[in-house]
C-alpha cells in the first residue's frame, strides 16, 4: 500500500506466429510505455489483511488479432497490528477495533509465551434511535461479510496519504517517554517513531479532528513538537494508542445506518509482577465522540467477545452482576484432550469488567452506591461528589452456539430485547425477563437482572441458582454480548468508556476455584474516577520534574472567578479537565496571587491539577 509497481506485461505474452504483439490497452492503470503500465493503487486498500485487485489489458498484433488477459495485483497492509505485551499476557491490538485476532487465529496468549490462547476475539458495538426512531448501529463479529468500522479520523478525503498515515497503531512504553523528557534537548538526539509521528492533531484541511491523541503541551502552543519538550501522554506502563470511524463506508457487515462516530482507544497494561491481578490484567478506554449532527436516544453500547479458553468446545459463560463481569469458564476439571492449544488441567477463567460507562444523565445529587439501580455495579456511586455517576455493565445475552441453547447470533441490524430467566433453552425458561444471562449468585440482594423481581422457578433461593451447570447445558464454544446503556448520545457529545479483562488460574484447584479466583481479582480492579482521567500521573507514570509547592484555592464552589495562592519562586502549569478528562483550561500560575476566570464554563465538577503534584475537585 503506497507504494508503485511496474509490470511489463509482455514478458508473459507471445504470439504463436511469431508476430511482434503489444499493448493496445489496459484498465485503469497508467501508461510508462508500450509494453510496461504502473499500479499506483490509490483509494484501494480496506481495512484488512491484504487485497487483491485485477485489471484487464489488450494485445494485439501487426494483423490486428487481438487477445485478452488480466494484470493482478495482491495489496498487503503496512503496520496493521501490534502486541500489549508488557505483564502476563501477550494480546493483539486492531487499528480497526477487532482486538485479539490476526482475522485468522486467536491471539490473546496467556501466560504470555505459553501458546494457549484464552480469547478468540472482541468487537466493539454500538446503537442509537435517531429522532424517528430509526435505529443506527456499528457492529461487527469477525468482517468476514463485510465492516463496520474504519482505522482513522473522520475526514473529507480517504486516499493513500490518509491511509498511510491512520492504517496503524502508535505503542508506547512509560520508559520511552522518560528517556525523550529527559534527552529531547539534547544535541543529536531523535525521538522514536511513535514519539515523533504521535496522532496529536488530524489533517484540518480535510475536516478531521484537530486533537486526538493526548499529550503534554510542554510550550503551551497547543501544537505538538516533540523537539520542544511535548510528549505523549499514555495510561499503564505500556499502551497501544488506535482511532476509528463507522462512516468511511457503508456498513457492510451489520447493514445498519451509520452514527457518524469517531472512536480514540488506547489498551495499556502494568508491569507489576508481584501483583497477580495487575499481571493478568489489560485495560481499555475509549472516547466514543458523535460526530454527526444527529442526536440518539435509547443508545447502546457493548462488546460482542468470542471466548475460547484453550480448548474451544468445553467452556461455559456466566455474568457478575455485581461486579459488573462477563466472564467464560471451563465445563469441566480438564481442559481439552490432550492438545497443545488446551491448558489441560486446573483450567483458567477470564472476564470482562466495564469499570465505568457513560455518564448518568445529571439530577443534582451523589446518587449512593448499592442501591438497586445503577449503583450496583456503576463507577462513582456515593463518592460526595455530584453527577459524576457512570453505568455498569447493564445486560448479557448469549450469542452464537447451537446445542439446543439460546442462539441469538446477530446478521442484520434489529432492534433487541432480554432473555427470559431460566433454562438453557427458550422452550423451558421459567422468567421474567432478564437483564443478564447465568448471573448465578452475584444477583440475589434485589434481583437488579429481573427488575426487582424474584425470579420464577425457585431460582435465587435455597442455593438454587441459574448457571449453565445447574440447568444441565453441556459445554461448547462461547460467544456474548455484554452492554451497557440506555443513554442520550447527543451530537457533538464524546461518551468515556472503561473496561478491563482479567485472566485467572488456580493452579492448585479446578475450574470452579479458578472462577471464584477471578471473582476475587476483578473486584479490586475499580480505580477511581480521578485515576481514570488523571494523565498524567499514575495511569501515565510520567510525572513533571516540578518540586512541592503549598496552593492555596478558594473560593470552592466558583462562581465566576477563583484566587490561586501559588508560594516559592518558580510559576507552575495549571489544567482544569472535566469530569470525563476533557481539558479545557490550561496556563501558568506565577509565584503569588493569580485570578482565574471561570464564567465561560458550563456549571459542574472539574478537576483541577497544578503541575503533579496538586490535585483538587472544585465546582462551578
Amino acid at each position: 500500500m503506497g507504494y508503485f509497481v511496474d509490470v511489463n506485461v509482455l514478458k508473459n505474452d507471445f504470439d504463436p506466429d511469431g508476430d511482434s504483439i503489444y499493448v493496445a490497452g489496459i484498465q485503469s492503470l497508467q501508461i510508462i510505455n508500450d509494453s510496461t503500465w504502473r499500479a499506483t493503487l490509490h483509494n484501494l486498500y480496506p481495512d484488512n489483511y491484504e487485497t487483491v485487485k485485477q485489471y484487464l489489458y489488450e494485445i494485439k498484433d501487426k494483423t490486428g488479432a487481438a487477445s485478452f488477459a488480466y494484470v493482478v495485483v495482491k495489496i498487503r497492509a503496512i503496520a496493521m497490528f501490534d502486541f500489549l505485551n508488557v505483564n502476563n499476557i501477550n494480546a493483539l491490538i486492531s487499528p480497526f477495533g477487532n482486538h485479539f485476532w490476526d482475522l485468522d487465529s486467536s491471539r490473546f496468549e496467556v501466560p504470555k509465551g505459553s501458546g494457549i490462547h484464552s480469547l478468540f476475539n472482541q468487537a466493539f458495538w454500538i446503537g442509537g434511535l435517531d429522532d424517528t426512531s430509526t435505529l443506527h448501529i456499528a457492529a461487527e463479529r469477525y468482517r468476514q461479510t463485510g465492516s463496520d468500522y474504519f482505522t482513522g479520523p473522520i475526514s473529507t478525503s480517504y486516499d493513500t496519504n490518509y491511509l498511510l498515515k491512520w492504517n496503524r497503531l502508535w505503542k508506547l512504553d512509560k520508559e520511552q517517554i522518560r528517556y525523550h523528557i529527559n534527552n529531547w534537548s539534547k544535541w543529536g538526539y531523535i525521538p522514536i517513531e511513535a514519539i515523533a509521528n504521535w496522532p496529536a492533531h488530524g489533517d484540518s484541511p480535510f475536516g478531521q479532528s484537530a486533537n486526538i491523541a493526548p499529550f503534554y503541551d510542554s510550550d503551551l502552543d497547543h501544537i505538538y513538537n516533540p523537539m520542544a519538550g511535548d510528549y505523549p501522554l499514555i495510561r499503564g506502563d505500556q499502551a497501544i494508542f488506535f482511532i476509528l470511524n463507522d462512516i468511511k463506508e457503508y456498513h457492510t457487515e451489520s447493514k445498519g445506518r451509520q452514527l457518524g462516530i469517531e472512536i480514540h482507544g488506547m489498551a495499556y497494561a502494568f508491569n507489576h509482577p508481584d501483583d497477580s491481578t495487575l499481571n493478568n490484567t489489560i485495560f481499555m478506554h475509549y472516547e466514543v465522540i458523535n460526530r454527526s449532527v444527529t442526536n440518539y436516544h435509547d443508545t447502546y453500547l457493548g462488546w460482542y467477545t468470542d471466548f475460547d479458553l484453550g480448548y474451544t468446545a468445553d467452556d461455559y459463560l456466566g455474568t457478575d452482576v455485581t461486579n459488573g463481569m462477563l466472564y467464560s469458564y471451563n465445563g469441566d476439571s480438564i481442559d481439552g484432550n490432550g492438545e497443545t492449544v488446551s491448558y489441560g488441567a486446573h483450567p483458567p477463567a477470564l472476564g470482562m469488567k466495564v469499570i465505568g460507562g457513560p455518564f448518568l444523565d445529571a439530577d443534582g445529587i451523589d446518587n449512593p452506591k448499592g442501591n438497586c439501580d445503577e449503583g450496583i455495579n456503576g463507577l462513582n456511586f456515593g463518592d460526595g461528589i455530584t453527577d459524576n455517576e457512570r453505568m455498569g455493565l447493564s445486560s448479557t445475552v448469549n450469542s452464537g452456539w447451537s446445542n439446543g441453547i439460546y442462539n441469538f447470533n446477530p446478521y442484520n441490524a434489529i432492534k433487541g430485547g432480554y432473555i427470559p430467566y431460566g433454562e438453557g433453552d427458550s422452550i423451558h425458561a421459567v422468567g421474567p425477563a432478564c437483564k443478564y444471562v447465568f448471573p448465578g449468585d452475584s444477583d440475589t440482594l434485589c434481583n437488579w437482572g429481573t427488575y426487582g423481581t424474584l425470579p420464577y422457578g425457585g431460582f435465587n433461593q435455597n442455593g438454587y441458582y441459574w448457571t449453565e451447570k445447574t440447568v444441565g447445558n453441556l459445554p461448547n464454544d462461547r460467544r456474548a454480548v455484554g452492554s451497557v446503556g440506555p443513554f442520550t448520545f447527543n451530537a457533538g457529545e464524546m461518551v468515556p468508556v472503561d473496561y478491563c479483562i482479567t485472566w485467572a488460574r488456580d493452579c492448585q484447584g479446578d475450574n470452579i476455584s479458578s472462577l471464584e479466583l477471578l471473582r476475587e481479582r476483578i473486584s479490586s480492579v475499580s480505580p477511581s474516577w480521578k485515576t481514570l482521567i488523571e494523565l498524567p500521573k499514575t495511569y501515565n507514570g510520567i510525572v513533571e520534574n516540578t518540586p512541592l509547592k503549598t496552593i492555596k484555592f478558594y473560593p470552592n464552589p466558583v462562581h465566576e472567578n477563583a484566587t490561586i495562592i501559588l508560594d516559592g519562586k518558580e510559576p507552575l502549569h495549571y489544567y482544569l479537565y472535566t469530569i470525563d478528562g476533557m481539558l479545557v483550561l490550561k496556563g501558568i500560575l506565577k509565584p503569588g496571587s493569580n485570578s482565574l476566570e471561570f464564567s465561560s464554563l458550563n456549571p459542574g465538577v472539574y478537576l483541577l491539577r497544578c503541575g503533579d503534584k496538586h490535585l483538587k475537585v472544585i465546582k462551578i
